[in-house]
């Protein structure tokens, strides 16, 4: 049976594209308790994982047939997302080479940052929510073990894991250098994920003392702001 891999990324996907196709977990949780003995999608798809990050979503399946169709239809329904919005975006792999793909993905080598620790632990994620929702087998489920076993060698074994850099702390380095001295700056950062998190973390590491946090959503962003004695704003009043 051939193991499919249908994804964008960064490399491929402008950002609004990919923030169109954002999915929450209980969304993706959903998806992949479709997928399973005596479920609907298992006609269509033996095995499934979704890897969902914010540079890339990735659908690594098990199927009868080479069927990426198939594969992009069920990305438009997880998202809600056109598929004509996304379908010139993606890129596709099967069997070796999907494999080879997600070796790379688990190492950082096709990060944003290369090296960036976090997606590890994002590969993680995706297998055990594939796997808690029965939807990873025994062919994915090798996949992702011996992926992720490569992922943390590459780390232990090579000068990538050295000095392993984020995409916010490599932001917060180019404001320095552009700004200079951060304590007497005003800085706003927007959302109230992880990336933001990590972000305010790296601010207030490099001495930055005057931070807002502004997202959509007012609640998240004061949990946020309050962790780190920051001011939480709504995304109306990010003029002001």
């Amino acid at each position: 049976m051939p193991l499919l891999c249908l994804g964008l990324s960064h490399h491929t996907t402008p950002v609004a594209v990919r923030e169109r196709l954002a999915c929450t977990p209980a969304v993706l949780q959903a998806a992949l308790a479709r997928c399973g003995p005596g479920r609907a999608l298992t006609s269509r798809f033996e095995e499934l994982a979704i890897l969902s990050t914010c540079n890339r979503l990735e659908v690594y399946a098990v199927t009868q047939t080479a069927d990426f169709a198939g594969l992009s239809a069920f990305l438009a329904e997880t998202t809600g997302a056109p598929r004509a919005l996304f379908e010139p975006h993606l890129y596709r792999h099967q069997d070796e080479a999907a494999s080879r793909h997600l070796f790379r993905v688990a190492a950082g080598l096709d990060s944003l940052v290369l090296g960036e620790p976090q997606i590890l632990g994002q590969v993680a994620d995706a297998y055990e929510m594939a796997r808690g929702q029965g939807a990873a087998g025994p062919l994915l489920s090798g996949l992702f073990q011996a992926a992720l076993r490569a992922g943390k060698r590459v780390r232990a074994e090579t000068a990538i894991g050295r000095d392993p850099a984020t995409i916010s702390s490599v932001a917060v380095k180019l404001a320095e250098q552009t700004i200079g001295d951060l304590r007497a700056a005003h800085i706003a950062v927007l959302g109230a994920g992880e990336m933001a998190e990590l972000a305010v973390g790296a601010l207030r590491q490099r001495g930055a003392g005057q931070l807002t946090v502004v997202n959509r959503t007012l609640a998240r962003a004061a949990e946020l702001a309050a962790r780190w004695g920051a001011r939480p704003r709504p995304m109306e009043q990010l003029a002001e």
